[in-house]
């Protein structure tokens, strides 16, 4: 069966990104250097363990992107979640994932310029031109914009180059830092992994709350499913890869600084990776470390513009979203109208939020997390209920680990602030009801699945 008969759609958007493309994405839209943002607020949290905290961060995160690799080989189509639960599960549910995934996804640009702006005016002289927040605001939303639409190769480029620096300032640091814990430290200890008199169920589920959060962003790379070459296993393969990569990265890097913290004296929990990077090189690493995080950031601002973009194209094609943002450009072959979009909501965002992230921080998490319990549920019902896939090693995959991420995620999005669960169920019955207008009562489905078996 020719993809096009099994998606149901036509080929509208050039396949041009490889294994390597899509997972070198995936790697930027998580940002390799994140932890050094929030290093000394997770070292304070979590007693210095905070390789720990991202190494549980990793194995709960671990099931979802399983889900992720069995439903993207089974439904090789953009649109993420949306799509998948569409067709796993059910056209109205998915629609209905897909929009609470929204809040995330068009959040979530909007909140990394206001980080990356924040630090770049930071750095910048006080008083001159440069440290006025809105040429950056706007400078920065052209450009990603411009770029999305040019095309994903350019995106593509962008990610290589992005990646290499923050390589580069992560083998340093790690390699720098490593020196001087064997000459100056204290040595190399599991002291930052094992503390038995702090690691308790209370503090491993707090830990896993803190760190799932980190590794948002992994799931973005099923958005390209329509844009690569390789066949059906290409996002699979890159989606597990990315995530074993960034945590590899992830723990690395605060391992060597939580040795370090101890030798800082005046801690501060907003710049305390950046004080490690001081000690252990003196005043050019810490410089490094602080450039190249704020270029990290940028290069998530450009690929989590991509990846919302190319959600809104997939339900504005099955005309559940209005249809002008399904606009694909006749050269470039890039859902355009989306991408022009985004930017414009994320320029308007920042204005209402006046630039402040505390505000978008705390509702950028409810869509994302609320979205992969539903796809847990999907790979359960529609592999072991549906396909009747029942053998050991089937139950294994279809039916216990589909379980145990459903029951991680539940714990973890108990724990969400009341604003931030009144704004999120507010958009999600939002979403309900444009949906039932939309389907006049959930009894139309979107054209496509008029005509593909699913």
């Amino acid at each position: 069966m020719s993809e096009e008969v099994t998606s149901g759609y036509k080929q509208e958007l050039k396949r041009t990104l490889s294994f390597t493309d899509v997972l070198i994405y995936g790697i930027v839209f998580v940002v390799p250097i994140a932890p050094v943002c929030v290093f000394g607020y997770t070292y304070q949290a979590s007693s210095g363990m905070v390789p720990l905290v991202y190494l549980i961060g990793a194995i709960s995160m671990f099931f979802t992107a399983y889900a992720y690799s069995h439903l993207s080989k089974e439904f090789h189509v953009s649109g993420s979640m949306y799509s998948y639960v569409q067709r796993g599960l059910n056209p109205h549910i998915g629609f209905i994932t897909g929009w609470t995934l929204m809040l995330d996804y068009v959040l979530m640009p909007a909140l990394n310029y206001v980080f990356s702006i924040v630090w770049i005016v930071d750095m910048m002289p006080t008083g001159s031109i440069l440290a006025n927040p809105w040429i950056w605001a706007v400078s920065l939303i052209f450009l990603a914009t411009v770029l999305n639409v040019v095309g994903v190769e350019s995106a593509a480029k962008a990610g290589i180059v992005l990646v290499i620096v923050q390589s580069i300032a992560l083998a340093l640091f790690i390699g720098i830092g490593a020196y001087y814990i064997h000459i100056h430290g204290g040595g190399f200890t599991v002291h930052p992994f094992y503390q038995p008199k702090v690691i308790t169920f209370t503090f491993l589920t707090t830990a896993a709350s803190i760190a799932a959060l980190s590794y948002l962003g992994f799931d973005a790379i099923s958005t390209l499913a329509e844009e690569t070459t390789g066949g059906v296993n290409t996002i699979s393969k890159a989606t597990m890869a990315c995530l074993a990569i960034v945590a590899t990265l992830f723990i690395s890097q605060t391992y060597i600084a939580s040795l370090i913290a101890p030798a800082v004296t005046n801690f501060d929990p907003d710049v305390a990776a950046y004080q490690c990077a001081g000690i252990a090189g003196g005043a050019w690493l810490r410089a490094v470390v602080e450039v190249v995080g704020i270029i990290g950031m940028l290069g998530c601002c450009l690929e989590s513009q991509l990846a919302v973009s190319r959600i809104l194209y997939s339900m504005a094609r099955d005309k559940t979203i209005p249809t002008f943002l399904g606009r694909v450009h006749p050269k470039y072959k890039t859902p355009y109208a989306a991408s022009i979009f985004i930017g414009v909501i994320s320029l308007i965002l920042l204005i209402i939020v006046k630039l402040d992230p505390n505000t978008l921080v705390t509702f950028v998490n409810f869509g994302a997390l609320s979205s992969f319990i539903v796809l847990n549920f999907t790979v359960l019902w529609y592999f072991y209920i549906r396909k009747k896939m029942r053998s050991f090693i089937s139950t294994i995959k279809y039916l216990v680990c589909p379980i145990c991420g459903i029951l991680i995620l539940g714990y973890i999005w108990s724990g969400f602030s009341n604003i931030t669960l009144i704004v999120g169920f507010t958009w999600l019955g939002s979403g309900i009801v444009f949906g039932a207008i939309k389907s006049k009562g959930y009894k139309e489905v979107p054209e496509v699945f008029k005509n593909v078996q699913i």
